[in-house]
């Protein structure tokens, strides 16, 4: 099987130009028929190797493995991009801790351009809802998606892209990193009804929602109480 890790010890190249690096790591893509087998065979890998979830439960997602396919493929984890209709188009690989030094980017979308916006971990719940919260991050709008909040984060990171939210009539919130918020309120204005921004309440070292979810989940669903 193609080993990623493999490669980067054998061949020094892979360690310089970014341009180099991804485009390996784009090679994933040639090795399985489609995303759904890539997913799902990460997905495998990882329920048969539960000792590689240690990065996720460090991030307090591990719960969601299983019901939201999360996988682990040679020091990548895996998101899997589903549609309305739970088919699975696109994967979202964010390096692990192991191999992330080789990469400038940490996460990777493939197929490479893959059309789809919005990574929305669970679709029935975000039909449901009056409210939609939107971080930047994939693990941030799962840690959402744990207290049971309709989320959905940009697949491609902090975005002022009102457009790739047409589909999405409802209220959103826009939930900013630290250092994130003139994007956040760029979006907002730009979704008009629609848009709003909330800001966390961020004690010292924490950053982001999966901080505080990780501290204090009581204090992030009362920040988000609607």
């Amino acid at each position: 099987m193609y080993s990623l890790q493999a490669l980067l010890k054998k061949d020094k190249k892979f360690r310089g130009g970014r341009d180099e690096i991804v485009r390996d790591v784009h090679d994933f893509s040639n090795h399985f028929d489609s995303p759904e087998s890539f997913a799902l065979e990460a997905h495998e890998i990882l329920l048969k190797f539960p000792q590689q979830r240690w990065y996720l439960k460090q991030r307090g997602i591990d719960e969601s493995v299983e019901r939201l396919w999360l996988g682990w493929y040679d020091g990548w984890y895996t998101f899997p991009i589903k549609t309305e209709n739970e088919s699975i188009t696109g994967v979202i690989l964010r390096a692990g801790p192991s191999i992330e030094k080789y990469y400038p980017n940490k996460y990777v979308v493939l197929p490479k351009g893959h059309p789809q916006a919005l990574y929305i971990p669970e679709w029935r719940l975000l039909k449901q809802a009056r409210h939609v919260f939107v971080p930047f991050g994939i693990i941030d709008a799962i840690s959402l998606n744990m207290i049971r909040l309709a989320s959905a984060a940009p697949i491609y990171g902090q975005t002022t892209h009102a457009f790739l939210f047409d589909g999405i009539r409802k209220n959103i919130h826009i939930i900013p990193d630290q250092g994130e918020e003139n994007t956040a309120r760029i979006l907002a204005s730009r979704l008009d009804w629609r848009g709003h921004v909330d800001k966390l309440p961020f004690k010292d070292n924490e950053k982001d929602v999966n901080n505080i979810f990780l501290r204090d989940v009581n204090r992030l669903q009362t920040a988000l109480a609607y």
